[in-house]
C-alpha cells in the first residue's frame, strides 16, 4: 500500500524475547543508513501510528527494535505482520542515473524501437530480477529492470527510455 508522503520501510515479522522487542524485516537497499532512526510509523486500521524507538539493532535486512511503551510480548504481538513506514524526507538521495524501484511507479515508458508504451503500473520484485509492469492497450507487459534494458531515466519529466529485449513487446501484444 502506497501512503502519500511516506515510503514502506519494512514489516514487523515477530516478537523477540520477553520484553516486547520486535523483529522487523527491512525493505530498503541500505538499512544501516537508518541506524539513528528515532521514530517509525506502523500501519494500524489504515492509519499510520507513530512509535518512538527506544533502541534499534540492525543486522543485514532485519532489525531488533524496542519501542517506547511496548514492554511486553502481548503488546508487541499486536504489531506483528504490520507494515512500517517512514517519511519520504528520510529517503537518502541518489545520483541522477539511479532510482528507487517504487519511485518509478507512474513514470511514462518509451521503447526506442516501439515508441510510447504507457505508465509503470507497479514494480514486481523477484529474487532473479525486478520487473516493471506496464499496461499497453489492455495487455500487461513485464519489462526487466536492469542496465541492458534501461537506456535513460528523466526524474524531472518522470519518464524512462528503454530498449526492450527483441520480441518482448510483440510477444505480449500478440495475444
Amino acid at each position: 500500500m502506497q501512503k502519500q508522503g511516506y515510503f514502506l520501510f519494512g514489516r514487523v515479522s515477530k516478537t523477540h524475547g520477553v520484553k516486547g522487542e520486535l523483529n522487523i524485516r527491512i525493505d530498503v537497499d541500505n538499512p544501516y543508513e537508518f541506524e539513528s532512526l528515532k521514530m517509525m510509523f506502523i500501519e494500524i486500521n489504515k492509519n499510520l501510528i507513530p512509535y518512538f524507538i527506544q533502541e534499534m539493532r540492525i543486522s543485514g535486512q532485519k532489525a531488533f527494535v524496542s519501542l517506547v511503551d511496548i514492554n511486553s510480548v502481548e503488546k508487541a504481538a499486536v504489531l506483528c505482520g504490520r507494515d512500517i513506514y517512514l517519511p519520504e524526507a528520510l529517503i537518502p538521495r541518489l545520483d541522477e542515473n539511479q532510482f528507487y524501484l517504487q519511485e518509478i511507479i507512474g513514470y511514462e515508458v518509451t521503447d526506442i524501437h516501439f515508441g510510447p508504451l504507457g505508465k509503470v503500473q507497479d514494480v514486481i520484485e523477484l529474487p532473479q530480477q525486478n520487473l516493471m509492469q506496464l499496461l499497453v492497450d489492455g495487455h500487461e507487459i513485464l519489462v526487466p529492470i536492469h542496465d541492458e534494458t534501461i537506456v535513460g531515466i528523466d526524474k524531472v519529466r518522470k519518464s524512462i527510455e528503454i530498449e526492450a529485449p527483441d520480441g518482448l513487446i510483440d510477444l505480449y501484444l500478440s495475444n
